[in-house]
């Protein structure tokens, strides 16, 4: 089981409405009261006095904060995973095309040169050779 994106702490010495809206809000990009109320079931007179709480709007601060730095972490890509993708694609892909490109793009990134060749009829070949250092 993952850990929550908002830590519990966070929402202490709320009550579950006023965490609900602080969440709702905290997830709106534009901090829309009356649209998180909506989304919600609430009354928007009744949230927007929660809403007008400073320690409210605090909270929502810093729980779109946590979400915000939660959501860069997850979207994070390093250079190792587009290899292993690529490497996956030129062993196992379905399309020969693609698994040329993907090996191709491997072999760059290995300081290797590939020039292709036109061969007679379906045959193909392609010339690796190392890039001097």
């Amino acid at each position: 089981m993952s850990d929550p994106i908002i830590s519990p702490e966070v929402l202490e010495g709320f009550t579950p409405l006023q965490q609900s809206l602080i969440l709702e809000v905290a997830a709106d990009p534009r901090r829309n009261v009356n649209a998180a109320a909506k989304r919600l079931g609430m009354d928007r007179h009744h949230a927007s006095k929660i809403a007008n709480r400073p320690d409210v709007m605090e909270i929502v601060g810093v729980v779109q904060n946590e979400l915000v730095q939660e959501v860069a972490e997850r979207a994070v890509i390093t250079a190792a995973d587009v290899l292993d993708e690529l490497w996956h694609i030129g062993r196992n892909g379905k399309n020969e095309n693609a698994k040329v490109k993907a090996l191709e793009l491997l072999g760059r990134n290995l300081g290797l040169q590939f020039e292709k060749e036109t061969g007679q009829g379906s045959i193909r070949t392609i010339t690796v050779r190392r890039e001097p250092s």
